[in-house]
């Protein structure tokens, strides 16, 4: 049975590629027993308990820049699924965190939130949700605040990016807007993480692209071909002199 309960969010925080500073209630849930989406891994492509503890580090580290330390790794009864709890450091101090890593060891994600479906590029997470549609065009939701740096490195990539679809989509940009959306936002950040970014209700991330490139301008650049990418995707290639161009097909082919 899914047990919830109600978690209220009062505190700045920024934990590597995302923060924590949205004030309201949300149910949280932990992740169910049994997904029937999830992809069946067969024993010779299954990951071990080391290695899903390893990706699960790996999985902090490298999309949000903390750090941790690995407690113990456990199997979910009846998923497909390893359970990781980790010791995270960040500005709030130490805490406990758990990490659930598909045991084909494609997809990571934190407790509470969807159970993807898989990664897919920019570290995207694919939801097996319908997507969500606004005056028949596909919403795109961005949340996060002034407080937080990661969310001041993504929202202009955001802008910029949707600014090319203008006629294609609806753009839900809730920067430093606590209250709008907060259904949405408690589904894919349940723990009240930002930045949040939410495409289609199809395509979600937690944390920012920051991580795309070496240097900061390259991750820029990548990070908004990825934006780009993943919205033409979403919009069927339109426009066309937008999603037709070389590098944003490629992009396309991989997700």
């Amino acid at each position: 049975m899914e047990n919830r309960f109600v978690v209220l969010v009062a505190f700045l925080a920024c934990l590597g590629g995302f923060a924590a500073g949205i004030a309201f209630g949300f149910s949280y849930a932990t992740p169910p027993q049994s997904q029937p989406t999830q992809p069946t891994a067969t024993p010779s492509h299954m990951i071990s308990p080391e290695d899903a503890g390893n990706k699960a580090l790996d999985f902090v580290s490298r999309t949000f820049g903390a750090k941790a330390e690995l407690i113990n790794v456990s199997e979910v009864r009846n998923a497909e699924l390893y359970e990781v709890s980790l010791n995270i450091s960040d500005i709030r101090g130490t805490h406990k965190e758990k990490i659930y890593i598909t045991k084909d060891g494609r997809t990571a994600f934190f407790g509470g939130m969807l159970v993807p479906e898989r990664e897919t590029i920019g570290n995207f997470l694919v939801s097996g949700e319908e997507v969500c549609k606004e005056d028949g065009k596909p919403v795109v939701y961005f949340f996060g605040h002034s407080g937080c740096p990661h969310c001041l490195w993504e929202h202009p990539i955001f802008e910029n990016v949707t600014a090319n679809f203008t006629d294609f989509i609806s753009v839900h940009d809730n920067f430093d807007n606590f209250t709008a959306d907060e259904e949405v936002f408690s589904l894919f950040s349940p723990r009240g993480y930002v930045p949040t970014i939410v495409l289609g209700c199809k395509f979600y991330r937690v944390g920012s692209g920051e991580t795309q490139g070496e240097r900061e301008e390259e991750a820029k650049e990548e990070e908004a071909k990825v934006l780009t990418a993943l919205i033409c995707e979403l919009t069927g290639g339109k426009p066309e002199n937008v999603c037709n161009a070389p590098e944003i097909r490629e992009l396309r082919e991989k997700i």
